[in-house]
Protein backbone atom coordinates (compact mmCIF):
# COMPACT_ATOMS: atom_id res chain seq x y z
CA UNK A 1 0.00 0.00 0.00
CA UNK A 2 1.27 3.17 -0.95
CA UNK A 3 1.63 6.24 1.39
CA UNK A 4 -0.17 9.43 0.92
CA UNK A 5 2.21 12.47 0.88
CA UNK A 6 1.91 14.86 3.80
CA UNK A 7 -0.42 17.21 4.48
CA UNK A 8 -2.71 14.97 2.00
CA UNK A 9 -6.20 15.11 2.55
CA UNK A 10 -8.17 11.99 1.22
CA UNK A 11 -12.26 11.78 0.52
CA UNK A 12 -14.48 8.94 0.18
CA UNK A 13 -18.29 8.64 0.32
CA UNK A 14 -19.02 6.11 3.17
CA UNK A 15 -21.43 3.10 1.25
CA UNK A 16 -23.80 2.77 4.12
CA UNK A 17 -24.70 6.06 4.93
CA UNK A 18 -23.95 7.88 1.78
CA UNK A 19 -22.26 10.53 3.66
CA UNK A 20 -18.77 11.84 2.71
CA UNK A 21 -15.77 11.64 5.20
CA UNK A 22 -12.47 13.12 5.09
CA UNK A 23 -9.29 11.29 6.41
CA UNK A 24 -6.01 12.56 7.00
CA UNK A 25 -2.61 12.08 9.67
CA UNK A 26 -1.12 14.95 11.18
CA UNK A 27 1.69 14.31 13.78
CA UNK A 28 1.57 11.22 13.57
CA UNK A 29 -1.92 10.42 14.42
CA UNK A 30 -4.89 9.49 12.18
CA UNK A 31 -7.88 11.53 12.04
CA UNK A 32 -11.60 11.35 10.10
CA UNK A 33 -14.35 13.60 10.15
CA UNK A 34 -17.73 12.71 7.98
CA UNK A 35 -18.69 15.91 5.94
CA UNK A 36 -22.20 15.19 5.06
CA UNK A 37 -23.57 14.04 2.16
CA UNK A 38 -22.84 16.88 -0.50
CA UNK A 39 -19.69 15.87 -2.47
CA UNK A 40 -18.54 19.87 -3.24
CA UNK A 41 -18.94 20.77 -0.08
CA UNK A 42 -16.72 17.64 1.13
CA UNK A 43 -14.22 18.89 -1.71
CA UNK A 44 -14.46 22.57 -0.53
CA UNK A 45 -13.41 21.35 3.07
CA UNK A 46 -10.98 18.98 1.81
CA UNK A 47 -8.71 21.59 0.54
CA UNK A 48 -9.33 23.88 2.97
CA UNK A 49 -8.05 21.49 5.97
CA UNK A 50 -5.02 20.20 2.84
CA UNK A 51 -3.73 23.98 2.61
CA UNK A 52 -4.42 24.59 6.64
CA UNK A 53 -1.91 21.69 8.09
CA UNK A 54 1.53 22.40 8.33
CA UNK A 55 4.42 20.10 7.18
CA UNK A 56 5.24 17.69 10.15
CA UNK A 57 8.78 18.57 9.95
CA UNK A 58 8.26 22.21 10.50
CA UNK A 59 9.91 23.82 13.01
CA UNK A 60 8.24 27.41 13.16
CA UNK A 61 5.19 29.09 12.11
CA UNK A 62 6.31 30.80 8.86
CA UNK A 63 4.38 34.14 7.62
CA UNK A 64 7.20 35.50 5.50
CA UNK A 65 9.71 37.07 7.28
CA UNK A 66 8.56 37.40 10.65
CA UNK A 67 7.30 34.97 13.36
CA UNK A 68 4.06 36.63 14.57
CA UNK A 69 2.96 37.65 17.65
CA UNK A 70 0.61 35.25 19.82
CA UNK A 71 -1.78 37.46 19.78
CA UNK A 72 -1.77 38.04 16.18
CA UNK A 73 -1.74 34.24 15.72
CA UNK A 74 -4.90 33.55 18.00
CA UNK A 75 -6.56 35.64 16.32
CA UNK A 76 -6.16 34.43 12.94
CA UNK A 77 -6.47 31.42 13.81
CA UNK A 78 -9.60 32.12 15.55
CA UNK A 79 -10.88 33.45 11.91
CA UNK A 80 -9.21 30.69 9.99
CA UNK A 81 -10.35 28.06 12.13
CA UNK A 82 -12.55 28.09 14.88
CA UNK A 83 -15.33 30.33 13.11
CA UNK A 84 -15.22 27.72 10.20
CA UNK A 85 -15.17 24.73 11.44
CA UNK A 86 -16.91 25.13 14.95
CA UNK A 87 -20.30 26.06 16.72
CA UNK A 88 -21.10 29.61 18.17
CA UNK A 89 -20.40 28.16 21.74
CA UNK A 90 -17.56 26.89 21.17
CA UNK A 91 -16.36 29.80 19.68
CA UNK A 92 -17.38 31.66 22.52
CA UNK A 93 -15.35 29.43 24.67
CA UNK A 94 -12.26 29.55 22.75
CA UNK A 95 -12.68 33.55 22.74
CA UNK A 96 -12.98 33.24 26.71
CA UNK A 97 -9.84 31.37 27.23
CA UNK A 98 -7.72 32.96 24.95
CA UNK A 99 -8.82 36.26 26.03
CA UNK A 100 -8.77 35.62 29.94
CA UNK A 101 -6.17 32.37 30.49
CA UNK A 102 -3.48 33.04 27.34
CA UNK A 103 -3.24 36.76 26.43
CA UNK A 104 -1.64 38.05 29.34
CA UNK A 105 1.31 35.87 29.86
CA UNK A 106 2.05 35.10 25.70
CA UNK A 107 -0.13 38.14 24.04
CA UNK A 108 2.57 39.89 23.42
CA UNK A 109 5.17 37.19 22.80
CA UNK A 110 6.15 36.14 19.35
CA UNK A 111 5.65 32.10 18.55
CA UNK A 112 8.76 31.70 18.60
CA UNK A 113 10.32 32.89 22.06
CA UNK A 114 7.41 30.79 24.07
CA UNK A 115 9.26 28.00 25.81
CA UNK A 116 8.02 24.90 27.24
CA UNK A 117 9.21 26.76 30.31
CA UNK A 118 6.81 29.09 30.16
CA UNK A 119 4.20 27.55 29.66
CA UNK A 120 4.69 25.07 32.62
CA UNK A 121 5.02 27.82 34.63
CA UNK A 122 1.29 29.34 33.39
CA UNK A 123 0.27 25.91 33.91
CA UNK A 124 1.63 26.14 37.75
CA UNK A 125 -0.05 29.03 38.34
CA UNK A 126 -3.42 28.57 37.20
CA UNK A 127 -3.25 24.91 39.07
CA UNK A 128 -1.88 27.42 42.17
CA UNK A 129 -5.13 29.99 41.34
CA UNK A 130 -7.28 26.99 42.26
CA UNK A 131 -8.33 25.64 39.02
CA UNK A 132 -8.75 22.05 38.86
CA UNK A 133 -6.49 19.54 36.27
CA UNK A 134 -9.18 19.48 33.97
CA UNK A 135 -9.77 22.91 33.48
CA UNK A 136 -6.50 23.49 32.73
CA UNK A 137 -6.16 20.72 30.09
CA UNK A 138 -9.20 21.61 28.64
CA UNK A 139 -7.46 25.67 28.13
CA UNK A 140 -4.25 24.16 26.30
CA UNK A 141 -5.83 21.55 24.53
CA UNK A 142 -6.11 24.69 22.28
Amino acid sequence: MQKSPKNKVNKRKRKETGSWVLYWTFRGRRYSKSVGPNEQIAEQKRSKLEARLLPEDAATISTGSAVPLFKAYASEWMRQYAEVECKPSTIAGYASIIQTRLMRPFGELRLNEITRAEIREHIFTLMRSGLSRNTIQTQFVL
